[in-house]
């Protein structure tokens, strides 16, 4: 991949470097369905190459993926359930550029919030 910069920030563009020249990827993005058929396959027992036919990529991409993971699943990621949300860590971290010292931004959180103790 090719990363450049227009000034505002960096954007990944879908070609390949072969050679010192800007190749367009011929079979596209590993999207989240593809990723899925992956585990799905390897689970029956599928060999590498069918799974690639099957989703449309070169084995040498299915070796990668399942290496990357260790031929095992991940798991789906989640929050803990008392951590702070998006909203609540932007809240935070808006106050804090502002000045606020933290005692202001407590009652935000609700009561189930507790500050660190340092």
């Amino acid at each position: 991949m090719v990363l450049d910069s227009t000034g505002q920030r960096n954007t990944q563009n879908n070609f390949d470097m072969i050679g010192g020249i800007a190749m367009a990827s011929v079979f596209g993005a590993m999207t989240e369905e593809r990723k899925a058929r992956i585990w799905h396959l390897w689970q029956q027992g599928c060999p590498m190459s069918e799974v690639a036919r099957h989703i449309v990529k070169p084995p040498a991409t299915v070796y990668s993926y399942l290496l990357y993971h260790g031929g095992i699943k991940p798991r789906v990621r989640t929050r803990r359930e008392h951590c702070l949300s998006v909203e609540e860590r932007e809240s935070i971290s808006r106050g804090l550029a502002k000045g606020v010292s933290g005692n202001p931004i407590i009652p935000i959180m609700g009561s189930e919030f507790s500050p660190p103790i340092f």
